[in-house]
């Protein structure tokens, strides 16, 4: 009797989580189901021609899972392959992994149902689907620490913002006040970011006015009556945590990220231009907007840039960023990033400030 199978759709990027995830998956739905993955070694033999197989596993299989990452999102392909199953009457499920929000994703795929892995519980939703769609009954499995495995295989430090850029990075700092609703006291706020991160299992230090985590730390603060906190964020574990970060904004604030400040810190040695027409001569054609001669706007990123110096001896450029939508995207914040570098607004300035 022939084993169901299921269609792994994903970015060659991603190769070592989603030949992990396919390892584990099989493993706990005992061999029982078969995995198409086009970059595993296995599933397109050497020398067959590959666009060929791919048609040929699309013919067997009756479900295809659409792992969408800051890698895939970037690809036509995957669209490509995902509108091509669905012609075909294969069920198509989206889902966002290496800290994709399915709520981010523009149509087709957002029309269909999908869901989010950002733990344990994600992952194990790969086998309720296993279970409903070929009536099996294979436990849950899935733990904490595969789930931190899978992330520690991902190419977090280049993520969405391309070679050239990866490393531009120092910082990332998200300045937070919270609204007359929120709770009034710093111990009070502490204790319901406490309670968000230990409902999604995550690991963290608890001081007197400051949390740690995995890539963030935060600051609180009391002006004006109000509870201020400051966030700084690891690039390299932006897009793993944003969907925390928003959910933390939302606490702190009321209304998430909309509103808010946000400074992206480059590491020394990188400058920016400060000129509106030289901004906006190497912006021309990109899908960054005009709004007056300081600021700019990139989706749902208002920004400016300037640079300066620290401890006086290399520049530095940040680039100030004010949010206009509630939850924060890791994609538009290295989209942009990556766009500015690659047209020369943000550019390598290594020589020493003396005097």
């Amino acid at each position: 009797m022939n084993k169901p199978s299921i269609f792994f759709s994903h970015s060659s990027k991603d190769k070592a989580v989603l030949t992990r995830l396919k390892t584990l998956f099989t493993e706990k739905t005992g061999q029982t189901i078969d995995v198409f993955l086009s970059s595993d070694g296995q599933s397109i033999p050497l020398g067959r021609n590959w666009v060929h197989r791919i048609q040929e596993a699309l013919e067997s299989t009756t479900v295809m899972v659409v792992f969408l990452t800051p890698n895939s999102v970037s690809s036509s392909w995957i669209y490509f392959e995902s509108g091509f199953a669905y012609s075909k009457g294969i069920k198509v499920i989206p889902v966002g992994l290496l800290g994709v929000d399915l709520t981010q994703i523009p149509p087709p795929l957002s029309l269909l149902q999908g869901f989010n892995i950002r733990s344990q519980d994600g992952l194990n939703n790969l086998i309720a689907l296993a279970n409903t769609e070929f009536s099996h009954s294979h436990t849950a499995s899935f733990n904490d620490q595969e789930m931190k495995d899978l992330l520690a295989l991902s190419d977090t430090s280049t993520g969405f913002i391309g070679e050239n850029s990866a490393a531009l990075i120092k910082a990332i700092y998200f300045f937070l006040s919270a609204s007359n609703d929120r709770p009034t006291t710093i111990e009070k706020s502490m204790s319901a970011l406490s309670s968000c991160l230990a409902e999604h299992n995550i690991e963290f230090t608890a001081l007197q006015t400051t949390m740690l985590f995995h890539g963030v730390s935060i600051q609180f603060s009391e002006s004006n009556n109000k509870i201020q906190a400051q966030l700084g964020v690891d690039p390299l574990l932006l897009t793993h945590n944003v969907q925390i970060i928003n959910e933390i904004a939302d606490i702190i604030t009321g209304k998430g990220c909309v509103g808010s400040e946000i400074r992206i810190v480059s590491v020394d040695g990188i400058d920016t231009l400060s000129e509106f027409h030289n901004i906006s001569a190497r912006i021309f054609g990109t899908d960054i907007r005009l709004v007056d001669e300081r600021h700019f706007k990139f989706k749902q990123l208002h920004f400016s840039t300037r640079s300066g110096s620290y401890n006086r001896t290399y520049t530095r450029a940040w680039i100030d960023i004010n949010a206009l939508d509630r939850q924060l995207s890791a994609t538009e914040i290295f989209e942009l990033v990556n766009i500015l570098y690659e047209r020369g607004v943000l550019y390598q300035d290594n020589e020493m400030i003396i005097g």
